[in-house]
């Protein structure tokens, strides 16, 4: 195997893990989960840097620092804040 066709073979099972992340932070009573699964993926898509992964990981960003607010975690908004990509 390539290293190239290694390499989109992890990106793509970290791309499916993150979504899985995602589903079950949404079964858990516990909303904390909601936002740190959706802050950790983000940064998945950051560093993939795919086609459409800073948009994605925008959206996230958007709704983990909502809940954080709702939580009244400033320094968590300020963290999620801080990682958000530049507009392109």
């Amino acid at each position: 195997m390539k290293v190239n066709e290694w390499g989109e073979r992890v990106r793509g099972t970290l791309s499916e893990s993150g979504r899985t992340a995602l589903r079950q932070a949404a079964e858990l009573p516990v909303v904390i989960e909601r936002a740190q699964a959706r802050r950790c993926y983000a940064q998945m898509l950051m560093e993939r840097g795919g086609a459409g992964d800073q948009e994605e990981a925008r959206a996230l960003l958007a709704e983990a620092t909502a809940i954080y607010r709702r939580m009244g975690m400033q320094k968590c908004v300020e963290k999620a804040e801080a990682m958000l990509p530049e507009s392109a």
